[in-house]
């Protein structure tokens, strides 16, 4: 370990993107390949037929995976928050406020769980010396659509990009804001509010809302196959069936 950490670690990473990919597609494989080749010092034999004879060794794994976590019993404040690792807050909504929790602390994720076992929410992990705040964006939304007002400084609005579907919530009185949110908040429920947001912003336009039934088969359709793969990624000549459409139309002329 010492070795890998000197030679791979340092001078330490900077890294653009999540460490646990990093240990996925770069930790491991050169964790195998470091010095596989080598005979060792004084056995004789390479470090890959050295892994090789030990692994055979090994006891099977459990057949049950092992949950590496801390699992603690917490209590949300009045506005359904945990504060954990000296200030980071995560928010549950008030839905969960004064609750007693399951909160499980693994080394990305924080899973939270009801005093019986049911699963409320997963949020990613907050590490540093500042403060953070980390909210479940459906359950506040879901919140929101009886604070119709509030939706100007919502956490819900600084999560949604810009768009038309933001600026008409942004314009609308309390009843359409109210109506908008609920329709957002039942797609948010079943495709995620990432999702919903964006397919959301892509149908309002022109300050028009869209219906409900629209977004809800445009958020499926973007859960099955992704917008940006519907430019014809198979290349495929399509001008036969734009010139048989021509033909048909000229024809009940």
């Amino acid at each position: 370990m010492g070795t890998l950490r000197r030679n791979l670690l340092v001078p330490p990473l900077q890294l653009s993107y999540p460490l646990q990919d990093f240990n996925r597609d770069v930790m491991i494989p050169e964790s195998f390949a470091f010095r596989a080749a080598e005979p060792h010092y004084e056995k004789g034999k390479t470090g890959e037929e050295l892994f090789i004879q030990d692994r055979k060794a090994l006891l099977p794994l459990h057949s049950s995976p092992f949950h590496v976590a801390r699992i603690d019993t917490m209590r949300t404040d009045g506005a359904g928050c945990l504060c954990l690792d000296a200030g980071h807050t995560y928010v549950l909504g008030p839905g969960h406020s004064l609750e007693s929790v399951l909160v499980s602390k693994g080394a990305w994720e924080i899973s939270v769980h009801t005093g019986t076992g049911a699963f409320i929410k997963t949020f990613p992990r907050a590490y540093g010396s500042d403060p953070t705040t980390t909210y479940d964006i459906e359950a506040m939304l879901g919140a929101s659509i009886y604070k119709p007002n509030a939706w100007m400084n919502s956490p819900v609005r600084e999560a949604m990009e810009d768009g038309g579907f933001r600026q008409y919530l942004d314009r609308t009185d309390n009843a359409g804001r109210r109506r908008g949110l609920y329709m957002l908040s039942e797609c948010a429920d079943r495709f995620g509010f990432g999702l919903a947001s964006v397919a959301a912003n892509r149908l309002c336009k022109e300050g028009k809302i869209p219906a409900k039934e629209d977004l809800l088969v445009l958020c499926n359709r973007m859960a099955t196959f992704p917008l940006e793969a519907s430019d014809n990624p198979t290349n495929v000549n399509l001008g036969v069936y734009d010139a048989l459409l021509r033909s048909v139309r000229e024809a009940a002329v």
